[in-house]
């Protein structure tokens, strides 16, 4: 009885752990050469599921700071920079998208994966955006 009591209390010990790990603040610096509207980050070996991780767009030559869901205590991360100004991608009600249009905005976006535990609080460098 005492070790199944023991087993208990050290489970709900590691899932309170667990589930208490903090966001990971980042700083992210822009050298692509264009504007970022939209950020993701998720852990590399997860499916993605996250939200946009910046409060404002991301200029060429700026320096923004972000709070990576760092959860799981990963360290390897994908990263997903959109290029798509939210206004000026309008979808008219009831109109499809062409697949030239589609392709598009596909191209306007980049993938690139990075580990969040080597960057000592440098900033990740995001270059080249084409």
């Amino acid at each position: 009885m005492r070790n199944a009591c023991l087993l208990t209390i050290a489970a709900l010990s590691a899932v309170i752990a667990f589930g208490s790990a903090e966001a990971k603040d980042i700083r992210v610096r822009n050298s692509s050469g264009g504007t970022i509207y939209m950020l993701y980050a998720w852990p590399s070996d997860f499916v993605p599921d996250t939200n946009n991780l910046l409060s404002a767009p991301l200029h060429d030559g700026e320096i923004g700071s972000v709070a990576i869901d760092n959860r799981y205590a990963r360290c390897d991360f994908t990263l997903q920079m959109d290029y798509n100004d939210p206004a000026k991608v309008k979808k008219v009600k009831g109109q499809a998208w062409s697949k030239k249009k589609f392709r598009k905005l596909l191209l306007s976006m980049k993938v690139a994966t990075f580990n969040i535990c080597r960057l000592d609080g440098k900033p990740y460098v995001i270059r080249n955006r084409d």
